[in-house]
């Protein structure tokens, strides 16, 4: 994700700030489904360890997750393993492209703002202010924030269903058949409420994507843009993304109890306080980072994947 914008030259036109965003949208997009289909059997082993109640001590690091990896083969082969692949798809997809396409329109405009403030007081011409890497780390905060909960009110549904169908079996009574289904029924059963169940744990999560792309930026700014490399890309993403994991983890696990509730479940969490103090009364700070193994080895190939594929995108849309 490119922050630094090079300078029109006098055969290049330069893009506008929308089909700049447009771009970075389209890029989010594709690196979004690249990873997402590639490792979506990670996700159906988290799901299945963070909807876990049980109190007993199991093993949910790498051993944990090469048995339930072992045990949903056996039982269900491939299919299972790529059980809400659909969901897990769209949700991804859009999540990734809005986001990028909201974070770059809102930081497009931060700057925008920043030069003509800086311009006025300096007397220079705004139009040759083009320095977007000098915008602090409070900017793309607040950008990032933005663009995360703007994110959060188009993809919840999707994120709902992904993990109803991560959760169970497609033998189970009421299994989702697909993403469609699963939005008809729950539509139908639950009304829009239902759709947007976890949509507060989901607002609080936006903080892992601010804490994230910040520090993605702030490395990137240190490196300097002319000197990226596809193995910097690497590390400095995936750096990034292991930080803002584990300080997040949590608001996952509560959020996957929340929307894998039925309306005809037993034992109901009715607030999202409810839920977390019952995680903790009942399942101590271990409940929280249930499912933290296969998500942190998920981390690594995704976060690579993810930007790598992100970065190509983006120099490929500019070299057309």
């Amino acid at each position: 994700m490119s922050v630094a914008k090079e300078a029109p030259s006098a055969t290049k036109k330069p893009s506008s700030g929308l089909q700049s965003a447009l771009g970075q949208g389209f890029a989010g997009f594709v690196a979004g489904a690249v990873s997402t289909a590639i490792l979506h059997p990670l996700d159906v082993v988290k799901t299945r360890f963070q909807i876990d109640e049980s109190t007993k001590r199991g093993n949910f690091g790498v051993r944990g997750t090469i048995n339930t990896f072992n045990v949903i083969w056996r039982l269900d082969g491939l299919k299972g393993l790529y059980r809400g692949l659909s969901a897990n798809l769209a949700g991804a997809t859009f999540s990734w492209g809005l986001y990028f396409l909201w974070y770059d329109l809102i930081k497009t405009q931060m700057q925008n703002h920043l030069d003509s403030r800086n311009s006025y007081a300096s007397g220079s011409n705004p139009s040759q202010m083009n320095n977007s890497s000098r915008l602090p780390a409070s900017y793309h905060l607040l950008a990032s924030a933005v663009a995360g909960a703007t994110t959060c009110l188009f993809t919840n549904p999707f994120w709902l269903i992904k993990t109803r169908m991560c959760a169970d079996r497609a033998v189970d009574p009421g299994a989702y058949k697909g993403l469609f289904d699963g939005l008809k029924k729950t539509y139908q059963g639950e009304g829009i409420r239902g759709l947007y169940k976890g949509i507060s744990m989901s607002m609080i999560g936006v903080s892992h994507g601010a804490v994230q792309f910040v520090a993605y930026e702030e490395m990137k700014k240190w490196k300097g843009n002319s000197k990226m490399s596809s193995t910097d890309v690497a590390i400095m993403s995936v750096s990034s993304k292991v930080v803002a994991m584990v300080v997040t983890y949590p608001y996952q696990v509560v959020r996957a109890r929340i929307q894998n509730q039925r309306v005809d479940s037993e034992g109901r969490y009715r607030t999202s306080l409810e839920a977390i103090g019952r995680v903790y009364s009942g399942e101590g700070v271990r409940g929280f980072y249930k499912g933290v193994g296969p998500a942190l080895i998920r981390v690594l190939p995704g976060t690579i994947l993810t930007f790598v594929v992100y970065e190509s995108t983006i120099k490929a849309v500019k070299a057309l």
